[in-house]
């Protein structure tokens, strides 16, 4: 499987919270449309339908609802990761306090 960048979980995480990618494209900070291709690669990447899409928003398939608890621990893994890297000063003091 290839890799998977953190802002496509991102992405689906938030679109998958608010069952809208209007809003999750808001709380992100980025266009609908990125957040449309972003979970279109996610998606792709995965080679599964994470979302049914129509005009009244975007509701989790199957897959996606199995996808989120694991996006979401993926995301906490890595933000608690990247926290304890020694490039991250705030990350080291937590380290030296330990």
């Amino acid at each position: 499987m290839p890799d998977i960048e953190t802002r496509l979980l991102r992405a689906f995480v938030a679109a998958g919270t608010r069952a809208s990618f209007g809003a999750a494209a808001r709380n992100l900070e980025c266009s609908p449309g990125a957040m449309s291709q972003r979970i279109r690669a996610l998606e792709a990447r995965l080679g599964v339908r994470l979302f049914d899409r129509d005009r009244n928003g975007a509701r989790l398939t199957p897959d996606g609802r199995d996808l989120l608890p694991d996006a979401r621990a993926i995301l906490a893994l890595h933000d608690r990761l990247v926290g304890r890297s020694p490039a991250d000063p705030a990350g080291a003091r937590k380290r030296n306090r330990q």
